[in-house]
């Protein structure tokens, strides 16, 4: 039986997590939380290299295929599959840290007129410190971050599509339309999901398997945070 390790600084990878044992049913999940060095949108290109090398040493030592559920260690080269989000047509605003910011405006497909790019290295924070604080109200209240965003999206106004660059950001879809109206959302994930699909094709496929999800992390034990995060995503479906 395959056991699939997730990996991300924090709780974002949840939403990647979700939709893998959605499409995975016949699969074990390892859900690393690099929580000793989030948030990753501040660290230098040396620092994220070491910290997501040590990331991926430790996710292999307990799963046969490794993912990574951030947008921002998916940008530092390494045997696992990625998060790369995706391009569309249209009037598009991408939403991601300085970093993968830095790496996609090198690619030629984001180097058009109908792209820009909103900055936002705190936001994925603030998106834990709401989680962390709503979930013992058994909710996922992102209410608070609205400032934050009118503050970084409301010039942006006007979009068609917002391509979301940062796991994290996926707990935030109603707080973005909020603030810039009906817009499609887009994100990594399908990419990624079809990736494994191909490495899993000749998995045994077992009828009623249970799949089992165990988290681990770099620093303190957070798993009963993260059980009910992701039992709340489940229900929310994100």
């Amino acid at each position: 039986m395959t056991t699939i390790g997730v990996y991300d600084s924090g709780i974002g990878g949840l939403t990647t997590l979700l939709q893998l044992e959605q499409h995975f049913p016949f699969c074990d999940f390892y859900y690393l939380a690099d929580n000793k060095n989030m948030p990753f949108g501040n660290k230098s290109v040396q620092e994220l290299e070491t910290i997501v090398s040590e990331g991926l040493k430790k996710l292999k030592a307990h799963s046969d295929l490794q993912v990574f559920a951030c947008n921002t260690a998916s940008t530092v080269p390494s045997s696992a599959l990625k998060l790369v989000p995706p391009t569309v047509d249209g009037k598009t605003l991408v939403m991601a840290t300085p970093r993968t910011i830095e790496v996609l405006k090198r690619k030629p497909k984001f180097q058009t007129e109908q792209v820009q790019f909103a900055s936002t290295d705190e936001l994925a924070s603030l998106v834990e410190v709401l989680a962390s604080v709503s979930v013992r109200k058994n909710c996922l209240n992102m209410q608070d971050a609205i400032p934050y965003l009118a503050k970084h999206l409301f010039k942006f106004k006007g979009v068609q599509n917002v391509v979301l660059g940062c796991s994290h950001y996926l707990f935030l879809k109603h707080e973005i339309s909020s603030i810039l109206g009906t817009v499609k959302f887009y994100d990594g994930n399908q990419t990624l999901i079809d990736e494994v699909g191909k490495a899993l094709a000749d998995e045994p496929k077992f009828a009623n398997f249970q799949p089992k999800v165990e988290f681990g992390f770099t620093s303190f034990d957070e798993t009963a945070k993260y059980q009910k995060i992701f039992s709340l995503l489940k229900s929310s479906q994100v």
